[in-house]
């Protein structure tokens, strides 16, 4: 996807719903099966779909909007849930009925904010690269998996379509992930499906509930492709390049893949793993391990990139929880901005208002408070 105008690092790109989505089976229950709203009552606090009990909601209004989706699976939940409780199965299997159903949805178009060359739709992903697929005997096994399911639930498919379905399925879905990065489900974001890959990106996503709100992390000139990271960003060229590989069929050459990698990856994975334990026993250790942590990470990620900011939060944290247990007063009502300027961590400039009215010794943490403001919530 080439951009058509100009990006600041901290811009936002596009905020769009998912095309289709579904939650992980862990999550149900606990966050609404629509908007991905959080309970703290449980699936006591959420109301339930009646005819199938198999799908929760925060209230009327994410129920019916929902149904206009789940009505085509409802009755086939209420006989078979228990075979397709697979985030990936319940994904693909409310694709092919909603789509089957409601054929006109095919040429719904999602663009990027002010971006009227971003247009796309359902129909544009079918050219997906599904022959190649055709030859992976993994996707192969795992694709006659679903039909056996499907058939035994007596669903009615075409296959061939089911197929390609699923091929846009396997290389076009996103993890949707709430405000601690944690993993909730699965959608399919058709406007953002077209954005392309690069190791070292210049746009990163967030979600709102389940609205995805993309960001550019560093400025981006009218006429420069637009990129993500499909993979995890701390792992070795090696393993980057072998999931490039097997999931997208991509050969990734980006600057950082052409370039001597100065990071040591598994010192690295070793270091985040010995951070979690440390922080339990000796919290000032931990900070300075976790600073040891952070110049790695800076060469990794751009001073914009979620991730990287959410670490600097999260090192930020435990260096106020220091300064509790030592009664430093001085330190403990500082907002983040302010302890950041104490300790000598870089905060995005575009961020710092956010940064000057986020403090610790708030009820909401400072991560979820800053997450909010980046994923664009009031």
């Amino acid at each position: 996807m080439i951009s058509h105008r100009d990006y600041k690092a901290g811009e936002i790109i596009s905020v769009n719903p998912p095309f289709v989505h579904a939650i992980d089976e862990d999550k149900k229950g606990k966050y609404c099966d629509y908007c991905l709203a959080p309970t703290t009552g449980g699936a006591t606090a959420l109301g339930k779909c009646s005819n199938c009990k198999h799908m929760y909601y925060c209230g009327k209004d994410c129920q019916r909007n929902d149904w206009k989706q789940h009505k085509f699976e409802c009755k086939i939940f209420k006989k078979s849930y228990e075979i397709i409780t697979d985030e990936f199965d319940r994904f693909l299997l409310r694709l092919y009925l909603f789509v089957k159903n409601n054929p006109e949805c095919v040429n719904e178009r999602q663009k990027f904010i002010n971006d009227e060359n971003s247009n796309r739709c359902f129909n544009d992903l079918l050219m997906t690269d599904w022959n190649r697929m055709q030859n992976d005997s993994f996707r192969i096994s795992d694709f006659e998996t679903i039909c056996t399911k499907f058939q035994f639930m007596k669903i009615e498919f075409n296959r061939t379509v089911l197929f390609k379905f699923y091929c846009i399925s396997c290389s076009k879905f996103l993890k949707i992930v709430n405000y601690e990065l944690e993993k909730l489900g699965a959608g399919l974001y058709i406007a953002e499906s077209q954005i392309g890959h690069s190791c070292t990106p210049n746009s990163a996503q967030l979600f709102n509930g389940n609205q995805i709100v993309m960001r550019a992390i560093k400025p981006i000139k009218s006429g420069t492709q637009i990129t993500v990271s499909y993979v995890n960003m701390i792992e070795s060229r090696y393993d980057r390049q072998t999931k490039l590989a097997q999931y997208f069929n991509i050969t990734c050459e980006c600057q950082r893949c052409n370039s001597v990698d100065p990071v040591n990856h598994q010192l690295l994975k070793e270091f985040i793993m010995k951070l979690d334990i440390l922080y339990l026993v000796d919290k000032f250790k931990a900070y300075k391990l976790g600073v040891e942590v952070l110049s790695m990470f800076q060469w990794i990620y751009t001073d914009y990139h979620p991730s990287l900011i959410i670490y600097k939060i999260n090192l930020l944290k435990i260096r106020h929880e220091i300064a509790l247990e030592n009664g430093d007063n001085e330190r403990i009502g500082l907002s983040v901005a302010a302890m950041a300027r104490q300790v000598r961590i870089e905060l995005p400039d575009a961020y710092k208002e956010i940064f000057e009215n986020t403090y610790f010794n708030q009820p909401e943490d400072a991560q979820i408070t800053i997450m909010k403001a980046l994923a664009n919530v009031d």
